[in-house]
C-alpha cells in the first residue's frame, strides 16, 4: 500500500483528526487497497472550479492521474502537492499516479469525511485492482454517455454498477466507525439540506442501502449493459473516442453485450 494522506488545515488538532479518520477507513479495507501510489488530499475549502466541472453536489473525488481531465480545475496547491523537483534534470517528478479530493466542506464533519473518502478509495480499489480494472472501464463508458440520453433513460449515477457499490462500501464502512444511528441521522441532515432534487435523490437512495447485503459487481455490470443494448452505437463512439487510452484497448463492443467478460 503506498497512500499518502495530506490534511490542509491551520488547526493542528484538525488536522490530526482528520488524518486519524482517513486511516481508520483505509483500516476498514483490509488488504483490498492496491499497491499504487495515491494522494488522499483533504481541503479546508471548497474547490468552485471542480464543482462547476463535475456538479454543485459534489463533495470529492477519484482520478488517475495520467490524462486526467480534472487536471486544470484542481487548486494550484494540490498540484504542487503531486510533483517534487528532480535536481539532475531540472524537472518536475511525479510522486502519485492516483489522487482523491475531498473539498473543504466535506471535511468539516467527520462522518460526510469518512463516508465520501471510503466511497473514493473504493473507486480507487475498483480501478486499481487487476480483476476488477476492466469492469471498472466499462462502467465508465455508461457514465460518459451523453446527458441527454442518460435524462431520456432516467439514469442516475447510482444506477451504475461502481457508483452503487461504492455508495454501499461508504455506508458500511461509516456505520462500522461511528455506529448506524448517527450514520442515519447525518444522511438525514444532507436529505433536509440537499443542493437539488438530484442531490435528494442520491442521498435518498443511500438512506435505503442494506450494508450487510453482498453486491455483486460483475453479475449488475452485465446486467445493465443488457439493458443497454439499443444504444451500442453510442457505446461504439465511446470506444472509438478512447481507443489511445490503454484501460480500454481490450474492450470492444462484443465485450460489453454479447460476451461480458
Amino acid at each position: 500500500m503506498a497512500i499518502t494522506v495530506k490534511v490542509k488545515s491551520a488547526d493542528s488538532a484538525a488536522e490530526s483528526q482528520r488524518e486519524q479518520i482517513a486511516w481508520d477507513a483505509v483500516g476498514q479495507f483490509g488488504n483490498q487497497i492496491p499497491d499504487l501510489r495515491l494522494l488522499a488530499f483533504f481541503d479546508d475549502e471548497d474547490c468552485d472550479a471542480v464543482r462547476r466541472y463535475i456538479g454543485a453536489a459534489n463533495r470529492g473525488v477519484y482520478t488517475p492521474l495520467k490524462n486526467c481531465p480534472l487536471w486544470p480545475y484542481l487548486p494550484e496547491y494540490v498540484r504542487e502537492s503531486i510533483f517534487e523537483s528532480d535536481p539532475s534534470s531540472f524537472s518536475l517528478e511525479p510522486l502519485f499516479d492516483h489522487l482523491i479530493y475531498l473539498h473543504g466542506s466535506t471535511c468539516s464533519n467527520e462522518i460526510g469525511l469518512t463516508m465520501t473518502f471510503a466511497h473514493e478509495l473504493q473507486h480507487f480499489v475498483q480501478h486499481g485492482d487487476a480483476r476488477t480494472r476492466k469492469l471498472a472501464a466499462k462502467n465508465t463508458l455508461i457514465q460518459n454517455l451523453d446527458k441527454e440520453l442518460i435524462d431520456a433513460l432516467q439514469l442516475k449515477w447510482f444506477d451504475i454498477p461502481i457508483e452503487r457499490e461504492a455508495r454501499i462500501v461508504s455506508k458500511r464502512i461509516a456505520e462500522a466507525l461511528f455506529g448506524a444511528p448517527r450514520v442515519r441521522q447525518f444522511i438525514a441532515t444532507k436529505i433536509s439540506e440537499a443542493v437539488d432534487e438530484d442531490d435528494a435523490v442520491d442521498w435518498r437512495f443511500i438512506q435505503g442501502v442494506v450494508t450487510t447485503a453482498s453486491y455483486d459487481l460483475a453479475g449488475e455490470s452485465h446486467r445493465i449493459f443488457q439493458e443497454l443494448k439499443p444504444h451500442r452505437r453510442e457505446f461504439e463512439r465511446l470506444l472509438a473516442e478512447a481507443k489511445d487510452d490503454p484501460v480500454f484497448g481490450d474492450i470492444t463492443l462484443r465485450s460489453l453485450f454479447d460476451d461480458f467478460v
